[in-house]
């Protein structure tokens, strides 16, 4: 994932301006009325468009060196109305404004994301530059959700349904270019990575994968970019930019189509947990289905990403709460991985606690058989392997939870071993 996060510089004194500028003299008694205030603050998606520096008429500069991407802080202002002019970065302050909102009227208490949008060289009404007012008002999110506000800016996308999961079901549909999906936000799941398709015109034309969003946040999402850019790294390609209260996180890529596939398998190792169902968070239905203790499950190719592997008690549908999830794992095009299962479900000590063990395979070619070792006793100590139990070790220092290593040992193969 390309990430910017450049914290751009406000000019102190220039914003003791600002407030200054709308603020009234002092009354008669000598005492000032209470400052009715709002906050605003600005969000680069413009991908033709070079870096700014940002002034409010007859104040001054409030944010400089702005490029695509970034995001200002917070400026609280006094409420009053605003002409916010764009001048090149490095610009003399007289010179000209290549861009200004005209009168902004910022009421007491509003908080005002100003994202600017389009493309700044063409002259088409219908993807030229603009400023997009997004007056926030997010609802509280539900529990373990984060709230998200998704800003349709994809100068040359059409109208478009978004599919949260890329399940095949959209969630938000007919999101018209340069709209959003309103102040109050959507909520989406936090903690994990979450897949998303763009459909238009009844099919999925591309997918992005987020970063895990933290419960409780306030997210600004915004797709920008080309659609029509082949390259998907191109600094102009197809992208979301994701903001949060804090500022920009940084630009979320599309989801690779040449990226390949891996395989996954799952392995019941936990002696006190039940059976479960093993879903992919997004995907509604489960990879792999009663699993029991000492079970190991057939592979399952699966696309290439990052994945919130989630057990549930069996049996069980999407809906049913989740016992337990892996947090995000990054499976890479023909990667084997073998996620075991192990410790005690009842536990809440760390040394023998329940959790998931996702073992990259890597094993050679060997004329003999390749064995990979996993210690997955919760209650064991460290223990050394004796390969026939004739007095010498040949793996020593095994501790809990760790296992013999990817590319495997080699043993004999053709006949019963004993292990002491």
């Amino acid at each position: 994932m390309r990430v910017f996060n450049r914290l751009l510089s406000l000019t102190a004194v220039l914003a003791l301006s600002l407030g200054a500028a709308a603020c009234s003299d002092d009354d008669d008694n000598g005492t000032n009325p209470t400052e009715q205030t709002a906050q605003l603050r600005a969000i680069h998606s413009s991908p033709d468009a070079g870096a700014v520096d940002i002034y409010v008429e007859s104040v001054g500069i409030v944010a400089a060196n702005v490029a695509y991407g970034d995001a200002t802080p917070f400026l609280t202002v006094t409420a009053g109305t605003y002409n916010v002019q764009l001048r090149p970065a490095g610009a003399d302050s007289s010179t000209d404004p290549i861009y200004e909102t005209g009168n902004v009227t910022l009421a007491a208490n509003t908080v005002l994301t100003a994202v600017a949008a389009g493309l700044f060289n063409s002259q088409d009404p219908a993807d030229n530059f603009r400023i997009i007012p997004l007056f926030e008002s997010f609802a509280t999110p539900g529990a373990g959700n984060a709230i998200v506000r998704i800003l349709h800016a994809g100068a040359d996308a059409p109208t478009v349904d978004l599919d949260v999961g890329n399940d095949g079901s959209s969630e938000i549909m007919d999101l018209a270019r340069f709209a959003d999906t309103g102040a109050a936000g959507v909520d989406l799941p936090g903690g994990s990575p979450i897949t998303i398709g763009v459909v238009a015109g009844g099919a999925t034309v591309t997918s992005f994968t987020t970063p895990a969003l933290a419960a409780g946040t306030e997210y600004i999402i915004i797709a920008t970019g080309l659609l029509a850019q082949a390259d998907i790294m191109a600094e102009d390609a197809f992208k979301l930019l994701a903001v949060d209260e804090d500022g920009a996180i940084g630009f979320i890529p599309q989801n690779d189509p040449e990226a390949g596939t891996a395989m996954l398998r799952a392995v019941h190792a936990s002696p006190d947990a039940p059976a479960v169902d093993v879903y992919a968070e997004g995907i509604s239905v489960p990879l792999f289905s009663a699993l029991g203790y000492g079970d190991a499950s057939l592979y399952a190719d699966i696309p290439a990403g990052t994945y919130n592997i989630q057990l549930r008690a069996h049996p069980s549908t999407e809906a049913d709460p989740v016992a337990f999830e892996a947090g995000p794992i990054v499976v890479e095009a023909d990667q084997k991985i073998t996620a075991v299962a192990s410790g005690f479900l009842a536990s809440m000590d760390d040394a023998d606690k329940f959790r998931i063990l996702p073992l990259v395979e890597d094993f050679g070619m060997p004329a003999s058989a390749l064995v990979r070792i996993v210690h997955a006793g919760p209650d064991a100590p460290t223990v050394d392997i004796d390969v026939g139990d004739d007095g010498t070790s040949e793996i020593t220092d095994l501790e809990r939870f760790a296992d013999t290593g990817a590319a495997g040992i080699s043993l004999p193969s053709g006949e019963a071993l004993q292990i002491g």
